[in-house]
């Protein structure tokens, strides 16, 4: 078994069936992959429509669980997993034709890489117009990378859709989803990346990205987002001082640093609870201590320079001045 494709589940179902039918009309031998649907304890009809695929196709599995969220169950279906490699997907996204094909031909090329990179197309929900993702200026032209190289050159680990990992890799270094958590890929891509030994570039585009509008990001913004990515910070900072080689901490807490830009800023502007206001004071030395670790990135530029001020400042200025 080549390649496990690892599904979680949990009230998807208006999308499940077109992503199944994605993956089951590809022109690859059933036994070189399989398709692991793990139900989180999903309400609606999703199941039923997954269990349709289940009595037709040999190579689909579902595996059902209480409702534990998306991390335990991408934990689940790693377990579960018999392919030489991993790929996390999404029930309401979609793969692109000749998508595993793809991937199993760089398999069978360079069958020694930790993790192979794919590109995405970033999809509209409302009008379908898409929009593919760019190769990164610091790695354009390169194929191969190494981990680390790549991390902070490219400064992207997220979304996990466009990894495939090397399942012995994740296993034998105990890289399992963190669970519970908002922003969970950011956490795991991190340290994932950083100890992968070979990464391969694909310049394919492989899997259709759904953008969900029924809300913004930032209307969207609760105060467990907040709490979650300083959890996630403190965490990677932990793992940093445990297996990030000295040489290169100073690039790993610069790119920490974009977690907590993520959320500063916007409660500044979101704070409309008497919890917000508690949290920016509670935690406002743990931001102003970090925050400046923008100046460690690899690549420094001057928007994180003014991003650095703008949270350093601003919210402390707009609770003076009424603003949440």
């Amino acid at each position: 078994m080549d390649l496990s494709i690892v599904i979680p589940v949990y009230n998807t179902e208006i999308f499940i069936r077109k992503c199944l039918d994605s993956l089951c009309s590809q022109q690859v031998d059933s036994d070189r992959y399989e398709i692991i649907v793990v139900n989180d304890g999903t309400k609606d009809n999703s199941i039923s429509i997954v269990k349709e695929f289940v009595e037709k196709y040999s190579n689909i599995k579902l595996i059902e669980q209480e409702n534990q969220g998306l991390s335990v169950a991408r934990n689940t279906g790693l377990k579960a997993s018999k392919g030489k490699f991993i790929w996390f997907f999404d029930s309401d996204d979609w793969a692109r034709p000749n998508s595993i094909q793809s991937i199993l031909r760089h398999i069978e090329n360079q069958p020694d890489a930790d993790m192979f990179v794919a590109r995405l197309a970033r999809v509209s929900d409302i009008d379908y117009s898409e929009k593919i993702d760019k190769i990164g200026k610091y790695i354009e032209g390169k194929t191969e990378m190494v981990g680390k190289d790549y991390l902070f050159e490219e400064g992207s680990y997220a979304p996990m859709q466009k990894f495939i990992f090397k399942r012995q890799f994740l296993i034998n270094n105990n890289l399992f989803f963190y669970p519970g958590i908002y922003h969970e890929d950011g956490q795991y891509g991190m340290r994932a990346i950083y100890l992968c030994k070979k990464i391969v570039i694909m310049p394919e585009v492989l899997y259709n990205y759904l953008l969900r509008n029924s809300g913004s990001t930032m209307s969207s913004m609760t105060i467990k987002n907040a709490k979650d990515l300083l959890l996630i910070h403190k965490t990677l900072m932990e793992f940093g001082e445990k297996h990030v080689a000295s040489e290169d901490f100073s690039h790993w807490r610069g790119l920490l640093s974009d977690l907590l830009s993520v959320t500063f800023f916007w409660l500044a502007f979101l704070a409309d609870t008497p919890e917000f206001r508690c949290f920016v004071k509670e935690n406002k030395g743990y931001y102003n201590k970090y925050i400046w670790d923008k100046l460690r990135k690899k690549h420094f530029h001057k928007h994180d320079l003014k991003s650095a001020v703008l949270i350093t400042f601003v919210p402390f200025w707009a609770m003076k001045h009424n603003w949440v």
